[in-house]
C-alpha cells in the first residue's frame, strides 16, 4: 500500500460581517488600514 499525499490548498474562507466572530476594528486600525491603501483620511466612511 502506498500512503498518498495530502493536497495542502484552501479549504475554506470565514467572512465575518460586523463583528460576529471577532472584534470590530479600532478607528485608529481602520486609519492605518486605509493609509496603506493609499485611500483618503476623508474618505474613511467608504472605505
Amino acid at each position: 500500500m502506498t500512503p498518498t499525499t495530502a493536497h495542502a490548498g484552501l479549504d475554506a474562507v470565514i467572512l465575518d460581517y460586523n463583528g460576529v466572530i471577532g472584534l470590530q476594528p479600532t478607528t485608529d486600525q481602520w486609519l492605518r488600514l486605509a493609509r496603506t491603501a493609499l485611500w483618503p483620511e476623508d474618505g474613511l466612511p467608504a472605505f
